[in-house]
This record gives C-alpha cells, structure tokens and sequence, in this order.
C-alpha cells in the first residue's frame, strides 16, 4: 500500500465571532519580570517562559534587542470539554531550549498533562506530549486567555493582519487592525483562519492544529483556529492571540486525535524592505506552516482539463485521453498538465462514485487500460487525478449499505437518486479509508490527485478525509475553494468562471494568497498575479472548444503559473515583488507588465517568459504569445542574452515546427508573431533543445489502431484511396474526410488475441445527404463482416462528445477473432457522391455481439455493450445535455421493495436501461446505424419493461425528415410495476429512415426501464404509413371556459410530390367545439409544404382539468402508390383552474402556470432536484412547514383568484437546506402590477413574514428573483402560502 508522511495544520485556508459557551480568561496578579521565569535561548531568538504555567512571556531577537510581548498574567487553568478546570503545574527544564509542564486538573481524576516548550531558530513551539486520561473524558481542550503574542498601542507600528475563508468576489477576508488607542474593543474573542501581529520592531507568524468536532460556529471554514481580543489596558489598548481549541478525542472514534501543538514564529524585516509588517509574518508563516500536500507541484500544473464520461457512454475511454494528452503536450511544448477523469467509475460521472477502487468504468477501457493511460502519460509531463464523492452514494455502488446512509435524506438525483452518507460512520469505521486505499492500491502512482465532489463538512470530519488522501499519496482538490482548505490544492469553482455565482468563487484574501500563492490554485482574481482557468474541451458542461482550451492555457494559465515559480516578497499598491527579481506592475490585464532582473517579459497580453521544460530544473526555453500579431523586440533574461540566435518553433497539433533562427542583437530578439499563434525559443541547433517530450509520439497507444483519432499531421498510420484529408474544423477537432468520389481508409489492426470484438468509430454523412458508406473488417482465416449506411440524420445530442450538435454517431460492426494473433484489416469506404464523410475515434472493444440472423435485425440484453446504450442513441430530451438514463447494475438495493421503491431498476440479468425522471421529448431512440428498417417492410418490435407511473412515458415510432424526427406513433405506457413484454407491429416508412424509441411526455418523477429489445421483419407490408407531421399548439397558458381561446395547428408534408385533398381536423373531448379562423384544407400542397391553420376553441363551463385533443390530416398522394393518408397528433390542453371560494393554502389549489430555476416548483416540500416530489420538508431557520410551496430562482406561479380573495401570506426565505449560499427576492403580483417585495433573503436571514393585499384581482404570481448574483443554490420558501378568500 502506497503511503506518505500525513501532513496537517490548523492553518490552512478561513471571521466569525466567539461562539456561545467560551469561557473568560482565567488569570492570576501579575508578577514581576523575572519572577517565577525560565530562559531559553537560540542562535536568534531569546524567550522568557513561565515556570508556572506553559507560556511565553516575552520574545527578544538576539540580533537587534528587539522585544515582542507574550503573556504576563499568570494562567491558573485551563478548559477541558469547554468546561473551566483548574490546574496545579510544576516544571522543569530540559535543557537550554526546552522547558517541560505537567498540569493536573484538580477536578479530574486521573487525568494529568505534558507540555513542552522549546525554543528551535526563531520558532517557538508548545507541544502537548502525553495525555494520561484512563477515563477518557478528555475531548477538547482549550487554553482561553493564553496569548502567544501580545501587541498593544503603548509599542510602535503595533498591528494585527487577520484571514478569514471569504470566496465572495466582493468581500475580502481579511481584517487588517492597527492597534492603537482608538482601536475598538471586543467584548468577547474573535476567531479567524489565520492570524499575524506586528510591532515596527518585529512579526509573529502562528501556526496550531486546533480542530473542532462540527463543521458549524468557529469550525465553519476552519475560522476558529485562532482567537483574538482588543482590550483596554490602562490608557492604551492591547490585542493577545491564542490558539483555538484542540480535539483530542472525536465522538465515536476509535482512536484519539494528535495531541495538540501551537507554533509561533518571530521574524524582524524577513522582506528587507526597511518595514517591519504583516508580509514579514506572512514569509515567516510560509515556512512555519505545513502547506497543501503535494503543493509544490502547483506552479507546474499549468493545465488541468476534465476528461468526462456520463451515463454509460464512455465518450472519453481511458486510451483516448492519453491521446488528448499527447495532443496537448504537443500543442504547449510539454507544459505541465493534469487530466482529471470525471467519470472513472462504474457508468461515467453520477454513477457509484463512491466505489473508488473496485469498479473501475468498463465501457472506458477499465483497470487495466486505465494504468497504461496513466503509465504512459509520465512520459508526456501528464499526471491524473479522479473524482470522487465522499457525501453522496447511489443504491448501484458496491460500497452501498444500510448503514452508510440515511434512506429518508436523498441528495443529488440525476442518474438515480442518491442519499447522503453517515460521514461520521464511514469515517470511524475504516470504510473511506479503506475504499482510498484501495483506489492507491489499484492503480499506477502517476494518478495522484483526487477531487472531492460537493464536499460541505469542516473540522474533524474534513481533517480526517485529508489525513486518509494524504496518507496513500493523493494530493487533495476540491469544488469549492474553501473546503478542506489544509490540503486544497485546485478548486473547480475558483478555475470555472462559468461555475457558480460570484459569491462562491476563489479565495478572496491578500494575506493567504500572499502566503500560498505557489501552492495551489484556489485564488480569487488578481489584476496582477492572474489566476488559472479551466476552458474544456472534452465534453464536461457542453464544453468541445479545442481552440479555446488553448487560447486559454496562453491567455491566462502561462502568465499566472510563471508567476506561481517564484515566491511573493512585498504586495503594494505600486508594484508585487516576487522571489528571482520577478516584479509585476499595473492595474488592469492591459497595463500589466512582468520584468525579470529588470526586464520586461510580458506587456499586457503579449509576453516572452523563461521556462523550464523539467519541473524544478533550469530555465532553458522562452515562450512568446501575442494575441494581436505583429512584431514585438524583447530584452532577453539572463540565461539566453549570450547566444549569438536563438531558434523560434511555432506550436501546433504536430508540436514544433521551425520559423527561423533569430538574431539575438545586444541581448535582444525581434520576434513577428502571427495572432494568437504560440511560439517557443530554445538557444543552440537541436530541433528538440528545450524540450522534454518523447521524440516520437504513437497515438492509439496500447490500442490495436494506430492513430485512432487522427491526430497525426498525415494518414501515414493508414491506406488511403481516393479523395481523404485530414479535417480539422472551426473547433479544433480532427476527423479523417473522405471527399467526394468512391475513396476508402483501411488499416491492417495489430494482433489481437481469439474472441469477440465490436469495431466502431464516429461516423457522420452530411447532413441531408446521401451516400453509400461502409465500416468493414477483414478477418484472416475467418468472416469478414461490414455495416452500410447511406445517410446520417440522428442528431448526436450527448453533452459529454465532442461531437454534439453533428449528425457524427457511433457506427458499429462485431466480428470474431478465432486464433490469437490475427491482425485483421479494418476499412471505411464510401461510393460515388460529394456528400463529405467524416470519421473519427475508431475503437476495437472485446464485446460479445448480439445473436441476430434469421429474421432478428436487432436484438439488445444490455449485459455486454461495449459503450452507449446499445442499439438507441439520445434523442432531444433536454437538447444537448447529460441525459439521465443510463445502463444500470443490479444489487439489492436497486431492486422493487427497498425504502418503498415500486419497481425493479434491474429486470433480466445484470444490467437494464434505466430512464430516470427524464426531461420531455425524446428520450432515446435507434437509427439507421443501429435498426436498419426497410421502407415497406412490416416489424415487430418487443421488450420486457416496467414502469412507475403512467402517462410519463411513450412509445413511439417515426422517421427522420430533413429537418428533424417525425413522430408518426406515440404509445403511452402505463403504470406496470411487474416485468411486462410490451409489443408492437409498425410499418417502415419510406419518408426517412424509420426509428422506434421512448419519449417523455409526463412532467412527474418516474422511471422506465428497458430489457431484451428485440427486432423481428415480418416481410413485405401492405400499408403504406404517412410521409407527414401533424401537431397543434395553444395560443395561451390554458383555456377559459366559455370564451374563445385562440389553437393552431401544423400540417407538414414529407411527400416527395404534391399531395391533393388535404383536410386538417380535431377531435375535442365531449362538449367542446372548434372554427377554424383560417382555411383547413387544401385542394393541393406542394411537396415539402406546410398548411397552418388557426382555430377558436371552446370549452364548456363544466370543463376542469387536462384534456387531449387529437389532430388529424387526411391526405392523398399524386404519385405511386397513390391513396389517402392520415397524419395524427395529439396535444394535451389545461382549462382555467375554479377560483378558490374559501381559504385556502396555495399548495392546495391548482395553479395557471409555474416556471422554476431548478426541477419544478414543489407542493408542500422544498425544491428537489429535476423530479416531482424529490424534495425535503420546507425548513426556514429550524422550522419545519407542512405547508407551502419549494421554488428555486428565477421562478414564477401564477394562480387565477377571479377576485374573490382580499389577501396573501406566507413566511418566506432561503431553505435550510443552503446552509451558506443562495440570495433570492420575493415578491408578489396582481394582474401584473408587484404589490409586494421581500428584503434580499439569505440563508442567515431571519424569516420574512409576507403579506400582499390581492382584494379583487384576477390573477396573482409568486415571484422569486435571484438576487443579483445568479441563481446558484437559491432554494426559496414559499412557507405556509395562503390565500384568503370567500365567494
């Protein structure tokens, strides 16, 4: 098992007032100095000690006789459990540096203390070495009243420099106080993260590992480290620092803590600069305390990028990110990079992401590839890092159990819904520690970075999933930037500038940046030292830009990350020094100016920055970027003004490719730069001078293509005929291009061991077009097998591909190994035609192939797919997004029965498609790649599923025209709670090609799930299906009875040829009526055409609810086969909801319409996740509401009155659930005139009581804003929302 030294202290990255229950100071006379005092000594440092009790009393620099206050007041006891016990101590000393106590409560038996002072450099440390507590009744510890330092107005320049965890763009955390006689007292201590204290004289820098056993009051964003207190002494006013309190025993652990320890560190002018303030404490602090394990290697970290798998679709298998990798060590040089694999478990991201290392993603090339990717990213200046969950756990992760969670607390749902983890449980009984080590164990060293998803806990709990990551050799990130602050070395939502609101961002805190701006990348924005940014390109929230990943990585990365190679030294207004005589002006990204030694190395957004191509190793190539183009002179750094050239390389896909050799003139260069454009400078001759990568790079490593991606500058790797390119499009992806006329791309495969293998790759036809194109393989001594295709018209609609947006899908074609070693031949050809065939990402997977032949064209059991979703592809649910279906593994509790679960998430074997409360549309659905259905052909399609509500979903049938899908068919399913075979006979159209899938058309939460497809041809068909769409859309929210509400319809033609006859009509439900406004038929419509026609409908007054309306359009074709057609539709309409004539709670009466932010609004719950009913208990400040309404900004529900009610009420504000984050404004309408606004609510706010004189209006909405600083986490209340009334 991998181990490392733990690393922890209590200073890492957090002002909060004393919480309740802290006791006074406990203090004696003051004594004479002298009195009672022990001296120890150092090279540096004097201290006089108490021998009375563990204190320093006063801080002499031997060099300068400079003196620094510790305590004078004698302290007679201490705080055990927060409780004052009183002490006897007796002493000795040790040595000349060393002064031992033990202290003996006199209220305790048994219990006795050691604590050593010592005295190392300019470090004074006290120490607590043994804890004798045979009763075990000491948990925490505290020394109230024990100042490690004192300064007071009656000393020059005193001053105190606080820090606190502020991630709020806005408000900085830090508190800088100049203690003098006016400084304002504090009645009772204040608590920060991190603290300094300074005379003109000289700086203390504090360092302790105080801890908490909560994550609420001083341990929230670890603010309670340490304490400090203005207080009057005499006619001055003096400011003491003490350490917080120490845990030494948590609830329920198994063992106790580290014994507890406070380190002070005195330092005159540390930054030479002729003042001694905060930045000489805060450089004497960088030593003293133990920083972010494996902090060092941030400056080389410059990019981070998010590998992303979701929902069984392994768009980003293992070996292709090694790939990706390569491609961007070729495209910086080498820069430093970190891929971080969102999504390495299980189905992808969302998917058991608490099963660490024992459920390795399969569809993405599972353990085995996953450490050849990690091996051999070493050698391309790569490492890897993993996401992980450590709050929530879904019921399919191995490691699910009935005591690790809560099942009545659900948390995330998207794939299934989650619950949240006992984290004390999981902590206290190995479990966490041991699923971290098994991730060690499992896999290579170079995967050294874990990122802790959606982690909220502070204090011990925090501590204790660092001390585990740290202990088997994983550097520590996090989501947000002040969570497990000790060891955070990279923060999504500090990188992300498209994550979250402005309030929960980077570090907000000059004095920590200035500490630890070289150790991670948590930071707030600074005009000068820059900050890193994340730009992704590998599908992570949409995201498939490779030329602004890039332009990314020189725009803001490179400047910052040279930046964070040296240390600061001074911050001022004018200019921040940093170590090697790095200096940075400016004040604004335009008039920044970066010199080295004097000179200038970047200007605005143009630089040449001296780097070098080893971490830690010596300067030995210059980096040049101009975004603007042009030519640029630059005063070269000492390392290269010697050469007589200097050799200057453009950067690309292909890595380096020479420019020019470049004089160097009086130690100067003049380099012409294209826009945009990367360079590198290296000095000497060699083509690779400078640089560290591989001298050749193999794309399709450990695969058996070579070159899968084509990311090579030439198709060298394969046999091309005909017209093929290589493509590389707008966003910077690559895709082999066959032009036009017959051409083919073949490539004989490495050897491959007997078995079954699915070949596959993107393959997309352009769109609307025609062309005959094949995927082929040759098998030497066995079948040879191929798949045709002759257009691609399903839309790719998966977030997490690149391709999204393309009609570029998975094509795929099995074929059988039958002796070890065949190399079989893999080919893509495509006839004559000009429609452009693009193809990318070929992969050979073991993969059992589906057992077709006979009349079975399709038939899918979901046990061995090698990626995706089997023969279905996402359809437009949600448009282009993370779907919410997934192929889903069975244990126990996944299955009927569990915590009220009404159906089986698993019907046959091991795995079943699962669609969970997906969004409207189409959901998935097959495409000629898959199903290959012939026009006039009749077939059976069937499946085992179940259900958990009825009216969610449909089945349906269509083909795809030229501007999108035609639903020709729509089943609905119903209720079925047992596995049922539902069966179905449809007719293969000849207007596109024909698809089958399921459709979400319900707005509730639901599930269905999908088992044993199967595909049968039943031969020739009589019935000749419509070439037509026909749907209907209502003018308004809903229908009021007895008026005319205007509906429109829209007839479109697929036919080929004119159609005759046309004649649109609706069937209403009984007692409605319709006119047609605009004409509803047609004599003739031209192919391709559309009839829309507006109607007036009518509901009677009786009507109450949701109804359907079914629209036809009967037609006759012109051309053979000739006869009628009838397109059907069906829209689902709301009539006005019955005004209350009573009192009545809001959630209890139907509304108009409702918009939300996030999910839907919830009845009587707070706002869920995207379900109906996912929600928790309204909660406003501890009270529980059994009533009101959940929304999430921005968000509106409108409710019709008819003027029969005179007031509204609610209590109002921001749900318990956001603990810390959210900002929303209430407010109330009346025919559209606000009558009411909330004050901003937070989730500190008190509750608003709010009422709204609503006398006479027709229709009312509740409004949430957002606050002004976006919607992020804004959970709004809606508690006990009542509407009074009467008839």
């Amino acid at each position: 098992m991998k181990r490392t030294q733990r690393r922890w202290a209590g200073v890492g990255l957090t002002c909060a007032v004393v919480a309740a229950g802290l006791s006074a100071f406990s203090t004696a006379p003051a004594w004479a100095v002298g009195d009672g005092q022990v001296v120890l000594r150092t090279g540096v440092l004097e201290v006089r000690a108490s021998s009375a009790f563990p204190q320093v009393v006063q801080y002499i620099d031997r060099a300068s006789g400079a003196v620094m206050r510790g305590n004078d007041s004698a302290l007679t006891s201490i705080q055990i459990n927060g409780t004052p016990q009183p002490v006897s101590v007796s002493s000795a000393q040790i040595d000349g540096s060393t002064v031992e106590y033990v202290l003996t409560p006199t209220a305790l038996d048994g219990v006795r203390l050691t604590a050593r002072l010592s005295v190392k450099k300019n470090v004074v440390t006290l120490k607590f070495t043994d804890i004798q507590d045979p009763g075990k009744k000491v948990a925490t510890l505290r020394i109230p009243g024990q100042n490690l330092v004192t300064v007071s107005s009656a000393d020059e320049g005193s001053a105190v420099a606080a820090a606190n965890l502020s991630v709020d763009r806005a408000v900085s955390g830090d508190t800088f106080i100049p203690v003098n006689a006016q400084t304002p007292l504090n009645a009772s201590p204040v608590s920060s993260n991190a603290v300094i204290a300074n005379t003109a004289r000289l700086a203390a820098a504090f360092t302790t590992n105080a801890m908490y056993d909560e994550s609420s009051g001083p341990a929230n964003k670890d603010s309670g480290n340490f304490w400090r207190q203005a207080v009057k002494d005499g006619d001055d006013v003096e400011v003491g620092i003490s350490s917080g309190q120490w845990l030494y025993r948590a609830k329920g652990a198994p063992e106790p803590e580290e014994l507890p320890w406070v380190k002070v560190a005195i330092t005159p002018d540390a930054n030479a600069d002729g003042t001694v303030d905060w930045q000489d404490g805060a450089i004497a602090l960088r030593d003293l305390r133990v920083g972010p394990y494996k902090g060092e290697q941030t400056p080389d970290n410059v990019v981070t990028h998010i590998p992303f798998n979701f929902a069984s679709q392994a768009t980003h298998p293992f070996l292709r990110t090694l790939d990706d990798v390569k491609r961007i060590a070729l495209n910086t040089d080498g820069l430093g990079q970190v891929a971080m694999l969102k999504g390495y478990t299980s189905e992808g991201h969302d998917s058991a992401n608490t099963d660490y290392g024992d459920n390795f993603n399969e569809r993405a090339g599972g353990l085995d590839e996953l450490n050849d990717a990690l091996a051999a990213g070493k050698k391309w200046n790569a490492s890897f890092g993993v996401h992980i969950n450590a709050t929530e756990i879904y019921p399919e992760a191995n490691s699910f159990s009935d005591d690790i969670m809560n099942p009545k607390s659900p948390g995330w749902n998207w794939l299934d819904q989650s619950y949240y983890i006992d984290q004390r449980f999981d902590t206290n009984s190995g479990r966490l520690d041991k699923r971290i080590g098994e991730l060690a164990d499992a896999t290579n060293d170079n995967l050294d970075f874990v990122y802790v998803d959606v982690y909220y806990q502070y204090g011990w709990l925090a501590k204790k999933i660092q001390e585990s990551l740290v202990d088997h050799g994983f550097r520590v990130g996090s989501e947000w930037a002040d969570k497990l602050p000790a060891n955070n070395t990279w923060s999504h939502w500090a990188n992300d500038e498209s994550y979250g609101g402005s309030t929960n961002k980077g570090i907000n805190s000059q004095i920590l940046r200035f500490v630890n701006n070289t150790e991670a990348d948590v930071w707030n924005p600074d005009p000068r030292l820059g900050t890193s940014h994340i730009v992704e390109f590998e599908g992570w929230t949409n995201q498939n830009d490779f030329n602004g990943f890039l332009k990314n990585v020189w725009t803001a990365n490179v400047p910052a990350k040279f930046l964070q190679h040296h240390e600061i030294t001074r911050w001022t207004d004018e200019a921040i020094d940093l170590e090697d005589g790095v200096r940075v002006t400016g004040t604004d990204a335009a008039s920044r100016s970066i010199t080295v030694g004097g000179a200038e190395v970047l200007h605005g957004g143009n630089y040449l920055l001296p780097w070098a191509s080893k971490d830690g190793g010596k300067v030995d190539k210059l980096y040049h970027y101009n975004p603007a183009g042009g030519s640029t002179t630059w005063t070269l750094t000492s390392q290269f003004a010697g050469n007589a050239t200097m050799q200057l390389f453009s950067l690309g896909d292909g890595g380096r490719t020479k420019v020019a050799d470049v004089p160097v003139v009086d130690g100067k260069v003049t380099i012409d730069a294209k826009a945009g454009q990367p360079y590198v400078l290296v000095a000497g001759k060699k083509a690779d001078a400078g640089s560290s990568l591989p001298k050749k790079t193999r794309f399709g490593e450990s695969t058996p293509v070579v070159d899968p991606g084509f990311n090579e500058t030439t198709l060298d790797a394969w046999s091309p005929t005909g017209e093929v390119t290589i493509e590389r499009d707008g966003l910077g992806r690559r895709a082999a291009k066959i032009g036009a006329g017959e051409a083919s791309l073949s490539q004989r495969l490495g050897a491959l061991p007997a078995g079954e293998y699915t070949a596959s790759a993107w393959v997309g036809i352009d769109k609307n077009k025609t062309r005959d194109v094949k995927l082929g393989v040759q098998v030497p001594g066995g079948k040879d097998v191929g798949i045709a295709i002759d257009s691609s018209n399903a839309q790719n609609y998966v977030a997490a591909d690149e391709w999204h947006g393309t009609t570029m899908q998975r094509l795929k074609v099995p074929f059988t190994v039958s002796a070890d070693g065949t190399r079989p031949t893999l080919t893509f050809s495509a006839g004559a035609g000009d429609a452009a065939v693009r193809i990318d990402d070929v992969r050979i997977i073991t993969a059992a192939a589906p057992k077709l032949g006979g009349d079975v064209i399709a038939r899918e059991d979901f046990e061995d797919v090698d990626a995706g979703w089997g023969p279905f592809y996402k359809g437009a649910a949600g448009g282009s997004t993370d779907p919410r279906t997934h192929i889903a593994k069975r244990n126990d509790y996944t299955q009927k029965g569990w915590n009220g679960r009404q159906i089986d998430n698993i019907l046959n074997g091991e795995y079943s498609l699962m669609a969970h409360d997906e969004n409207s549309g189409i959901v998935y659905r097959t495409s000629e790649y898959s199903v290959p259905f012939q026009a006039g052909h009749r077939y059976r399609v069937s499946f085992d599923h179940q259900s958990t509500s009825a009216g969610e979903y449909a089945w349906v049938t269509g083909y795809d025209a030229a501007n999108g899908p035609r639903v020709t068919q729509r089943t609905s399913i119903g209720a079925v709670h047992e596995t049922t075979r539902f069966e179905q006979v449809i007719d293969a159209s000849a207007c596109g090609d024909t698809f089958v899938g399921l459709e979400r058309i319900g707005g509730g939460s639901a599930d269905m799930i999908l088992d044993d497809f199967l595909v049968e041809d039943l031969g020739a068909s009589d019935a000749i299906p419509a070439c037509a769409q026909v749907s209907g859309k209502l003018g308004a929210d809903v229908i009021q009875q007895g008026e005319a509400t205007p509906f429109t319809t829209t007839f479109i033609s697929d036919e080929g040829a004119p159609i005759s006859d046309l004649a649109v009509s609706l069937e209403l439900p009984e007692g409605w009526t319709a006119e047609a406004v605009t004409p509803a038929t047609a004599a003739t419509l031209p192919a391709k055409g559309t009839l829309t026609t507006k109607w007036n409908l009518y509901a009677p007054a009786e009507a109450d609810g949701s109804y359907d309306i079914t629209v036809k359009g009967a037609y006759s074709t012109t051309v053979e086969p000739i006869g009628p057609r009838t397109a059907t539709g069906t829209v689902t309409v709301k009539t006005l909801p019955a005004p209350p004539t009573k009192t009545v709670y809001a959630s209890d009466h139907d509304w108009v319409t409702s918009s939300n932010g996030w999910g839907p609004v919830e009845r009587d719950l707070s706002n869920g996740e995207q379900g109906q009913g996912d929600g928790t208990p309204l909660t406003l400040n501890g009270v529980v509401f059994a009533k009101g309404l959940g929304a999430h900004a921005p968000s509106n529900v409108k409710y019709f009155l008819g003027g029969n009610c005179t007031a509204f009420t609610a209590k109002v504000g921001v749900d318990d659930v956001q603990t810390s984050r959210g900002s929303v404004v209430f407010s109330v309408k009346v025919d559209g005139r606000t009558v009411v606004t909330s004050p901003l609510m937070k989730p500190t706010s008190e509750t608003f009581d709010l009422t709204a004189d609503v006398t006479g209006g027709q229709f009312v909405e509740l409004v949430v804003g957002d606050g002004g600083d976006g919607n992020g986490n804004d959970h709004a209340d809606w508690a006990d929302a009542e509407f009074t009334c009467a008839p």
